[in-house]
């Protein structure tokens, strides 16, 4: 809603990654820092599957009021 695409958007409060996936579909790059090492993992396979599905299928079609 505040970025425009091709915007890098900056998380340093990454958690499981949230809001990179949604950086992602709206066309940004993402920057996620996180201090639990235990999240870590988890983010990062969402977010590598997200960029998997948007390389094989193509970008995602965001629906706009």
């Amino acid at each position: 809603m505040y970025s425009n695409p091709g915007d890098r958007i900056l998380d340093p409060f990454c958690g499981t990654g949230s809001c990179g996936v949604a950086s992602l579909i709206y066309g940004n790059t993402f920057v996620g820092v996180e201090r639990d090492g235990n999240l870590v993992p988890a983010s990062t396979a969402w977010l590598e599957d997200v960029e998997r599905t948007i390389e094989e299928k193509g970008p995602f079609e965001v629906a706009t009021k």
